[in-house]
Order: structure tokens, then C-alpha cells, then sequence
């Protein structure tokens, strides 16, 4: 399969456009959205006591779109597809650093719940999991003050042996600002808990590495059905 990550977007979004209509007028909407991603990792040391020193968060750009369409009681169910970078880096007591840069093609599927307000402001809850595949991976740093640089694949010591498909939970809040019958800008908070461990070969480093992140961003959300939720 040479496109897993459109092949999955096509079938969740045909999954959506399924849903059968209930009594309620029908919004399906679609979005754009650009962020902040704040990426991190949680780890287990090893009973040898090996693993990372003092982990560093790194900061990256997130940017995606998404498919969504209204259920009954205000409740929504969307489908994104988002580039996002992930890893951490690393300080180690001697004063090398190492730095892993992982880009993802990411697809959660949410399930939201909306509230209607008086005013221009609209918040939405949302929860679910997500599916990332991984596109790219770097190892940067310094080693004895000299500066490197390799793919993942690359690394003279040996590749970065590592999950190229991991799974992850996703939460967080929206807040909707202005005429919902058209399109209107969204604000976007949400937090990810990896749920896969990221070390490919654990039998070996014994090693427990998970993804954590919390990103921010702002996005256009472009109402195509009738009625407004």
C-alpha cells in the first residue's frame, strides 16, 4: 500500500459521508487549521539504569485539514489529515545534545461535542484516537562539540530503530467565533498522549518511549450543509 495515510483519510471520511440523515438539518463542515506543537516524549528507564538524561521539549509547526458532520445533540464526528514533527532533545552531563526529529502524516478521528451560546463564541469538546505514519526522520546534535546530522537510517552506529506507525489518544477544546451558518475562524488547544511505544526494538534496549505533545492553533472552518449546530 503506497498511501496508507490517504487510503485511511478516504475510508474514514467515506465512513462519515455515510452516516445516515436523522430529523435534525444535517452540517457537514470542512477546515484548515496551522499551530504550535509542543513534542516530547515520556520514557521508562531500564533496570539497568540506562536511557535518556534530561529530555528537552522541541517546539514544530502542525498543519492539516478535516472533515466533520453533525450528529443528533450537538455531537460531531470529524476526520483530519495533519503534517506534525515530533521527538525531543536530549542533554546529556558532558554537554552533547542530541536532537530526533520525526515527521508524521497524522489521521484522528474525533468525536465532538458542541454548545450553543448566546454570543459569537461557540465551545467544542473533543476526544479520540489518532493514527500517525511516520514520512521522515533526522538525528541532529553535537558530539564533542562537533556538529551532525544524519537520517535515522544513516546513523553510522547503527539506524534509529524505531515504530514507523504508531497510535495515539487526542483531547482538547475548540472555540468557534462568529456566524455559524458561514465560514468563521476556530481556535484550537489540544493535548496528544502517545499510546504506542516508539522503540523498535525494546527487546533489546529495553526501553518504554512514548510521544507526548500539546499544540495550539488557528483555523477556517467552511459550513457546506444546511443548518447550523
Amino acid at each position: 500500500m503506497r498511501h496508507p495515510p490517504v487510503l485511511a483519510l478516504l475510508l474514514a471520511l467515506s465512513c462519515i459521508a455515510a452516516i445516515p440523515r436523522t430529523s435534525q438539518a444535517q452540517s457537514v463542515e470542512l477546515g484548515l487549521r496551522a499551530g504550535l506543537h509542543r513534542a516530547t516524549v515520556a520514557w521508562d528507564p531500564t533496570p539497568l539504569g540506562d536511557g535518556l538524561e534530561r529530555v528537552e521539549p522541541r517546539y514544530t509547526v502542525t498543519a492539516g485539514g478535516r472533515m466533520s458532520v453533525a450528529l443528533p445533540g450537538g455531537f460531531r464526528l470529524a476526520a483530519e489529515l495533519l503534517r506534525t514533527s515530533r521527538g525531543f532533545r536530549e542533554v546529556q552531563t558532558n554537554g552533547d545534545e542530541t536532537l530526533l526529529d520525526v515527521t508524521y502524516l497524522e489521521l484522528p478521528v474525533l468525536l465532538s461535542r458542541r454548545f450553543r451560546t448566546v454570543g459569537p463564541v461557540r465551545p467544542e469538546l473533543f476526544v479520540g484516537p489518532a493514527l500517525a505514519w511516520e514520512t521522515g526522520c533526522r538525528v541532529d546534535g553535537s558530539v564533542q562539540g562537533q556538529e551532525v546530522s544524519f537520517d535515522c537510517d544513516e546513523v553510522p552506529d547503527g539506524a534509529v530503530e524505531r515504530r514507523t506507525r504508531v497510535w495515539d489518544a487526542v483531547a482538547g477544546l475548540s472555540l468557534h467565533l462568529g456566524n455559524a451558518a458561514g465560514p468563521h475562524v476556530v481556535w484550537d488547544v489540544r493535548y496528544l498522549l502517545g499510546l504506542t511505544n516508539v522503540d523498535g526494538a525494546p527487546e533489546i534496549d529495553n526501553l518504554n518511549l512514548r510521544h507526548r505533545g500539546a499544540s495550539a492553533s488557528v483555523g477556517l472552518v467552511l459550513p457546506l450543509g444546511d443548518g447550523s449546530s
